[in-house]
């Protein structure tokens, strides 16, 4: 799984992210970059995750973690 989002979610749930993940069966790996690091006229800060994992039993109890 590939996750892009906003920077301040370091600040606003990314710990959620990771503990749900987790519970799924994902190893998660994520870093921030500028806009602007990948040639944009912009330096907006973009957080991206990596997850890897998941599947079989953890899968079927995704619904149930968040409502």
């Amino acid at each position: 799984m590939f996750v892009e989002n906003v920077a301040a979610l370091r600040r606003r749930g990314l710990d959620v992210v990771h503990a749900d993940l987790a519970a799924l069966g994902y190893d998660t790996s994520w870093l921030c970059l500028r806009a602007s690091d990948i040639g944009a006229a912009h330096r907006r800060d973009r957080l991206f995750l990596l997850a890897n994992g998941g599947g079989g039993e953890a899968a079927d109890a995704a619904h149930t973690l968040r409502p």
